[in-house]
């Protein structure tokens, strides 16, 4: 990034390459599985470290920068389209469950398990969200996110533990589903 900022173009392609994929992915989870939003998301935020290359610490490991930059990104969005919404009613969700599965095979039950997670992380405060994303998806350190959320370790542990353990409980019919012999 020291050289990115000093205009050095190929260390910026360096850099794209090997982020722009785990960057996308987190928008992707992180902005409702929208794959254009996060495209348009990725961009801007490769563009913003172009422009704002001279504001990276070179103290800082680039990482949790990248993916502080990201986190902000979100949560202006979340607060401009005043998005924060929570099932419409747990009955909705009872109905995936109870569809038929004994006949689809293990990956379209992974599928499943997958969108349901996916779905019921929707429910939660955006800060948990994001931190079992950034946890469990994108497998950053409990540091990382700390820093990133600019909160304390033992805050981000207890939240991804009531995450888990809420996670745990809703998902819990799959946990017969995805082990049971075809």
């Amino acid at each position: 990034m020291t050289l990115a900022a000093n205009g050095d173009k190929e260390a910026f392609t360096e850099l794209y390459g090997r982020y722009k994929k785990n960057i996308y992915y987190f928008f992707l989870k992180m902005l409702w599985q929208n794959a254009q939003l996060a495209a348009d998301f990725t961009q801007e935020l490769f563009f913003k470290l172009i422009r704002n290359a001279n504001t990276y610490n070179v103290n800082q490991p680039f990482k949790p920068w990248v993916y502080s930059v990201a986190h902000n990104m979100c949560k202006n969005e979340y607060k401009k389209q005043e998005i924060r919404k929570r099932f419409e009613s747990q009955t909705a969700n009872e109905t995936l469950l109870e569809i038929n599965l004994s006949s689809q095979n293990q990956v379209k039950k992974m599928e499943m398990f997958r969108e349901t997670l996916l779905l019921k992380l929707e429910s939660f405060p955006i800060d948990k969200k994001e931190a079992f994303i950034m946890r469990y998806l994108e497998n950053l350190s409990i540091k990382e996110i700390s820093e990133i959320q600019e909160k304390p370790e033992g805050s981000i542990k207890s939240g991804l533990h009531y995450t888990c353990k809420k996670l745990a409980t809703w998902l819990a019919p799959f946990k017969t589903l995805l082990y049971e012999k075809e």
